[in-house]
């Protein structure tokens, strides 16, 4: 049970950070600007929301 919401965490994490790098990509900004929070990846992906993910994905 924890593996498949660890997978669907993961799944979502890369959905969020690839979504991200093309709007960026595209755009040249991207609308969720994490770049200058702590655990950021690239500016375009918060690893600490992770956890908000892998609880949400539990209900």
């Amino acid at each position: 049970m924890v593996g498949q919401w660890s997978y669907w965490t993961g799944i979502i994490l890369m959905a969020q950070y690839l979504t991200g790098m093309a709007i960026r990509l595209l755009t040249g900004v991207c609308p969720w600007d994490c770049s200058n929070i702590p655990f950021s990846t690239d500016g375009v992906m918060r690893v600490d929301c992770g956890l908000f993910w892998f609880f949400v994905r539990r209900v």
